[in-house]
């Protein structure tokens, strides 16, 4: 037990593997009392999950102010949390990775509402010991973001949106995409849009396995820009 603390004991034992043990036993007790500590003073990381009544009050925030934002509808995935500014008309919607508690997309809501939402998102942090960060916020989100929290933005790519009743496949400058359209209908492939909740519980789990399949040992990101 003494040697757990690197320290002699009342009886010495003497021989080719004393040092050994002695060593062994020193490096045992300095790895359980790091492991201790570490466990003792982490920061928190509790299990995201999205509420009944967070969910309504972040539609009821979509309704109103989801045109501006084609990534707002993220905010609905249930492994995310939420924050709500004190009026209520704006939200931070976000996950816990790694002692970092990382925000996606812009707050949701009024934009006048949204340093509200942020400052009780810095607090909530702060008061974790978390790192505060965000991913996939757009320009006006980034300068707002850094206007109130100090934070530094870093420019990662554009978005790129696509006018669907002008879209066309017709011209040259479309010819490869024209063609790898042919391939894939000839392969049997075709597409439709339908909601989660109108996909019955096998096809969805035929779904899942056929995206796990594809996805391979890559990294799921859906903290930011995933649904499922």
């Amino acid at each position: 037990l003494y040697g757990l603390f690197g320290v002699e004991g009342p009886v010495d034992y003497a021989g080719r593997t004393s040092w050994t043990v002695a060593y062994s036993l020193g490096a045992l007790g300095l790895l359980t009392a790091v492991t201790t500590i570490y466990l003792a003073f982490r920061p928190e990381h509790p299990a995201a999950r999205l509420t009944e009544d967070d969910e309504s009050r972040l539609r009821a925030l979509l309704e109103t102010h989801g045109g501006r934002d084609s990534l707002g509808h993220f905010a609905l995935r249930r492994d995310k949390a939420v924050v709500f500014s004190p009026s209520g008309k704006a939200a931070v919607c976000y996950r816990v990775v790694s002692g970092v508690m990382l925000a996606g997309g812009d707050p949701i809501g009024d934009v006048e509402a949204w340093p509200g939402a942020i400052e009780r998102f810095m607090d909530e942090a702060k008061a974790h010991s978390w790192t505060p960060a965000v991913m996939g916020c757009s320009e006006r989100g980034g300068e707002v973001w850094t206007r109130e929290t100090g934070l530094t933005a870093l420019e990662l790519g554009d978005e790129a949106v696509v006018d669907v009743a002008d879209f066309s496949l017709a011209g040259r400058a479309m010819r490869n995409v024209r063609q790898m359209v042919g391939r894939i209908e000839r392969n049997g492939y075709e597409t439709r849009v339908r909601r989660a909740r109108d996909i019955g519980a096998t096809e969805l789990e035929r779904i899942r396995r056929a995206a796990a399949d594809w996805r391979g040992t890559d990294t799921e990101r859906g903290f930011s820009m995933a649904l499922g």
